[in-house]
């Protein structure tokens, strides 16, 4: 649904099927996926950013048992997860010293480093 209007004064967003108030409103516009400059063969790097990518990736994991998530933000790990409880091998490779660096704190995101 794509929200018209935001009246800011009375708390108040509009669309087109009605009008809805707010307490305190968070605008998540998503994000560009970020092109990751891999030299040689990249037939073998796949992005993940839809539902079409993601059926197209689980097709392409039939035979696979041994997974490399590029991002250890909030979706990466989260991705991580999903992977590892349906039976994948997963490692996480991120730019962080802990996975979610920017979101907890050094010993939450060292327990979850372990548990990834």
């Amino acid at each position: 649904t794509r929200v018209e209007q935001i009246d800011r004064a009375n708390s108040t967003l509009y669309t087109c099927i009605g009008k809805y108030a707010y307490s305190r409103l968070v605008l998540a516009t998503g994000a560009s996926p970020i092109e990751i400059p891999i030299e040689g063969d990249r037939s073998w790097v796949m992005s993940v950013n839809d539902l079409v990518d993601y059926r197209r990736f689980r097709a392409e994991l039939q035979d696979k048992k041994r997974i490399a998530i590029l991002g250890d933000g909030l979706i990466g790990c989260e991705f991580a997860n999903d992977l590892i409880e349906s039976g994948y091998e997963v490692t996480v490779i991120g730019l962080g010293q802990w996975p979610m660096e920017r979101l907890i704190p050094q010993q939450l995101g060292e327990s979850l480093q372990s548990a990834l």
